[in-house]
């Protein structure tokens, strides 16, 4: 049977961070008369033993997409038990950092749900001139739903809002939101229409967080019209988009987007940041944290479902082994957890207790 180490020591991590196959990858494990990668231990009442090379098991390492995020996974499977273990990727907006040296100096914890959202959608906080009627809500393609909704859940997210003016018109903005992980860089626009109604001018400058800004462009309607940090620029007739496409010094990239009529400078909408700079920030960030999953008996067990602030990661060694088909090298990991997990079709919540051996893999 088996079971899945979701739940790595900040070493630990490091090698599983690593796990980037885009398609299961075997691991190559050198001729050996004793399994090499096993996880052992209970889950509830039941007793777990799994070993690589025993009962068609077999170790892949993969990468998948959770609300936008990568998890670096490994997996121990023999076709019907499987156990996989999975790294969220961290500091999403600091795209030079290096994983491995980053989480030499992370506590990993498991990831685990929230019962209060990260962030609430509505009009009024985009809208500050209450000029809309209803706003529908797209999050990475799907209709979300109409006026206020909630996000429980960390992640990158693409969001859409399409908005219904009093007058009838219609617009719909878009723009990136990042929720539960660390911000280390970020902005927002500041939009003064004070003076459209003398001098038909609008005034847009940056507030900024985190890193300092290496550059800016600024578009009116796909049309570049600064690339000064501050602009003051004509407002055309109609509709207007205004974008900030703004670089950090550490590499990351934001692009930010309002929204304003023409013809009714009243009429606006501001870009998302206020869902980022509102959204709960009593959490600790998903940044690194893992998650297990555990597939036996036609059920499946995850530990992002249950309350896991208590549960405990060991690393008991860490140490290189060789390099894998795809020629990166592989770590192996041995490693104490104890977490619950909730049991997905019933809710129920059961304990595990478990050691393992995984084999992760580390790209140069």
């Amino acid at each position: 049977m088996k079971l899945t180490s979701y739940i790595s020591f900040g070493a630990i991590a490091l090698g599983l961070l690593a796990l980037v196959g885009c398609a299961k990858q075997d691991l190559i494990i050198p001729e050996s008369n004793d399994p090499i990668f096993s996880i052992r231990g209970t889950l509830g009442n039941e007793h777990f033993d799994l070993a690589a090379g025993a009962d068609n098991s077999y170790m892949y390492t993969s990468t998948k997409l959770h609300n936008g995020v990568r998890v670096f996974t490994g997996e121990l499977s023999n076709g019907h038990t499987s156990v996989e273990l999975g790294v969220f990727d961290g500091n999403l907006d600091k795209p030079n950092s290096v994983p491995q040296a980053d989480l030499q100096n992370v506590t990993m914890q498991l990831a685990r749900r929230y019962f209060d959202p990260l962030a609430v959608l509505n009009p009024q906080s985009i809208d500050p001139n209450q000029s809309t009627t209803n706003v529908d809500w797209y999050i990475n393609g799907t209709f979300a739903g109409s006026g206020q909704i909630s996000i429980y859940e960390p992640g990158r997210y693409n969001i859409c809002a399409h908005v219904t003016f009093v007058t009838g018109q219609t617009e719909q903005i878009c723009d990136e939101v990042i929720l539960g992980y660390t911000r280390n860089a970020n902005c927002s626009i500041d939009l003064d229409l004070s003076q459209v109604g003398t001098s038909g001018m609008f005034i847009a400058d940056l507030n900024t967080t985190g890193d300092s800004i290496e550059s800016v462009e600024w578009t009116l309607n796909d049309s570049v019209i600064s690339t000064n940090p501050y602009v003051q620029h004509p407002l055309a007739n109609g509709s207007n988009h205004l974008k900030a496409r703004v670089r950090f010094q550490n590499g990351v990239v934001r692009e930010k987007t309002c929204f304003i009529d023409g013809n009714a400078p009243s009429q606006w909408i501001s870009d998302f940041s206020i869902f980022e700079l509102s959204s709960t920030t009593s959490i600790t960030p998903q940044d690194y944290q893992v998650r297990l999953i555990i597939q036996n008996n036609g059920k499946v067990y995850k530990s992002v479902q249950a309350e896991n602030e208590g549960s405990s990661i060991t690393l008991l060694s860490l140490e290189p082994f060789e390099a894998n088909a795809n020629g990166n090298n592989v770590y192996k990991a041995t490693l104490q957890i104890e977490a619950i997990v909730m049991e997905m079709s019933t809710e129920k919540l059961i304990p595990v207790s478990f050691v393992a051996t995984m084999g992760v893999e580390v790209p140069e």
